[in-house]
């Protein structure tokens, strides 16, 4: 079944940071804390998207989000991430009821978005590598459409941890013809009401999956767990017949994007994720938004997106 979610959720355990005008503790402002975001021209090369040093006091762990508006049009065939120790996650969307002002703010615990409006283009893990679109597939954004990175960042350590996070794209020229992309979220919902615990003890397994309403072309997968996540196994059914796209013991520290000559999916194949958790806390792990909860996701990119969203969409069970 693929649906909208209603309520807000979030991608812990992925790769980012605080972008613009952090200081000492995540603190907010900054000379460019509510200022538009970068006029950027579409080229063929890699281009700075945006990017921030960040500094975290021991044991801090701080939710921020920074919302641009572009000025110009983009077709983005491959997006890199990077950043040092200290952040956690990195989720790219747009928000086209632009819900807050341009700048750097609190987030909470979560995307701060209702998932059945807003548009998720890409997400990234601790280590995780460039993401690129096959020939001729883009993320297609417009001018004037307000960018939200939601930024996940967790210090472990007593002591103060430094660092810089960013996102650099590479783009095709403007009018070049391209198929539109878009990012799924196949798993179980990340909701201790909905996914029971992770009991205390290895080989527990929780699955999910998500079923195409419509043909289209599946072309990457990132697996995605937290930090008791110990194997992750990926399969697509097409036509009835079962096929393995990833299948590896999981590191939370080194997050990798599988990418592969673009499947073909009909209406009614699906994608399948099983994860296995070694629960060595000595009590319940639930599932939810923090590290130290768990998650089950096969962040999957397609083209043509599925009929009822642009970028973005949760497909779960």
């Amino acid at each position: 079944m693929r649906t909208f979610l209603a309520p807000p959720i979030a991608l812990a355990g992925l790769v980012v940071g605080c972008l613009a005008g952090c200081g000492n503790a995540a603190s907010l402002g900054g000379p460019d804390a509510g200022a538009a975001g970068p006029d950027l021209t579409a080229t063929p090369t890699s281009q700075r998207l945006v990017s921030s040093d960040y500094a975290l006091t021991g044991g801090q762990e701080v939710y921020l989000c920074k919302r641009f508006t572009l000025t110009s049009d983009l077709l983005v065939r491959a997006i890199t991430p990077s950043s040092d120790v200290g952040t956690h996650h990195q989720v790219l969307g747009v928000d086209p009821n632009k819900s807050a002002p341009d700048g750097l703010g609190p987030c909470g615990s979560n995307l701060e978005f209702d998932v059945a409006s807003w548009q998720l283009l890409f997400a990234s893990g601790v280590g995780s590598p460039t993401l690129s679109m096959p020939e001729g597939v883009a993320l297609i954004l417009h001018a004037g459409d307000q960018l939200v990175l939601q930024m996940h960042l967790l210090n472990a350590s007593p002591g103060q941890v430094t660092g810089t996070a960013s996102l650099d794209i590479a783009t095709y020229p403007p009018g070049t013809p391209v198929t539109a992309a878009e990012m799924l979220l196949a798993g179980p919902v990340p909701d201790s009401h909905l996914v029971a615990d992770v009991p205390t003890g290895p080989g527990h397994v929780v699955k999910g999956l998500c079923t195409m309403t419509a043909p289209t072309r599946l072309f990457a997968v990132f697996p995605h767990m937290h930090q008791i996540g110990r194997h992750i196994q990926v399969t697509t059914t097409v036509a009835g017949a079962s096929s393995t796209l990833y299948d590896a013991d999981y590191q939370f520290t080194e997050q990798v994007f599988k990418e592969f000559t673009p499947i073909d999916l009909a209406k009614g194949d699906s994608v399948h994720v099983t994860c296995t958790y070694d629960n060595e806390t000595g009590k319940p792990v639930q599932f939810g938004q923090s590290s130290l909860q768990e998650m089950c996701f096969a962040i999957s990119y397609v083209s043509p997106p599925l009929p009822g969203s642009t970028f973005g969409d949760f497909c779960f069970f």
